[in-house]
């Protein structure tokens, strides 16, 4: 069972790859990581999450978009005893100028990438 869990995490990441652009990693030291799109004439939509861990650990993992004054919660995701999480979107979300993307984790001693493609 954890073989196959483990193949498709695996091919759902081979999949996110081929259509990103750019792959992006992040400390988690103060446990939450805001990427901003400070380009006028840049929109890039984030195509996966992956957050991982030296050991396995619990914690609670949540994804927002701060947009014209807004904050709108993505995705959650509570981790029990592991060492890797991914959030998928279930639709794209266009980040314009100024719109942040925010990561957030209750502990501070992993990393995150984001798998993000532009337009």
């Amino acid at each position: 069972m954890k073989k196959t869990v483990a193949l498709i995490m695996i091919a759902s990441l081979i999949a996110c790859a081929l259509q990103a652009q750019e792959v992006t990693t992040f400390p988690l030291s103060k446990g939450t990581v805001t990427i901003t799109n400070r380009q006028a004439n840049t929109v890039w939509t984030p195509v996966a999450v992956i957050w991982t861990f030296p050991v396995a650990t619990n914690a609670t993992l949540t994804v927002s978009r701060k947009s014209q004054h807004q904050t709108a919660l993505l995705g959650r995701l509570a981790m029990t005893n592991g060492q890797t999480a991914i959030w998928a979107p279930p639709a794209e979300f266009p980040f314009q100028l100024d719109d942040c993307l925010e990561l957030a984790c209750s502990q501070t001693n992993g990393l995150v990438q984001l798998i993000r493609k532009g337009r």
